[in-house]
């Protein structure tokens, strides 16, 4: 299977389950992919998945699917890929979305394990970063409403 078919394979299954978490067979499709063997450096990481998506062609993935995929290359100790991944996904969120209670919706989900994730690498530059960003963004309520965007 090519890198774009193995992709769409997985943006499949993702909707057809709605997990983000991907099983061991959905991870075998990950391992598969030209970019799990690709050697990433700590000067090159931030713009390589967002480069291969555009090198195969691919720019339909959803941000669950891009999650999963972080996920899964930071359960495997792959942690250049995964921040590569994350950042791809953190740019798309806040390009993607209109409504800033939509952004901070989905940051939610994210955000804590990319600075997790940094905090790992030992990147405080890119912590901090993400902190200030999570200061600008309006919190949502338990409703989905963003308080802050009234006060």
């Amino acid at each position: 299977m090519t890198d774009v078919e193995l992709l769409v394979d997985l943006q499949r299954r993702s909707e057809e389950s709605g997990d983000i978490l991907f099983s061991i067979e959905e991870g075998a499709l990950i391992e598969k992919l030209s970019f799990t063997a690709r050697s990433l450096t700590v000067e090159n990481f931030r713009g390589a998945w967002t480069g291969f998506l555009v090198e195969i062609g691919l720019d339909t993935l959803g941000w669950p699917v891009h999650f999963g995929i972080a996920l899964w290359y930071e359960d495997h100790e792959m942690l250049l890929h995964s921040a590569a991944v994350f950042e791809h996904l953190h740019r798309e969120v806040r390009r993607g979305y209109d409504q800033a209670g939509e952004v901070a919706y989905y940051q939610a989900d994210y955000l804590p394990e990319m600075l997790q994730l940094y905090s790992e690498l030992s990147d405080n530059e890119r912590v901090s970063q993400l902190f200030g960003r999570l200061d600008e963004e309006p919190r949502p309520d338990s409703r989905g409403l963003c308080v802050s965007c009234f006060a």
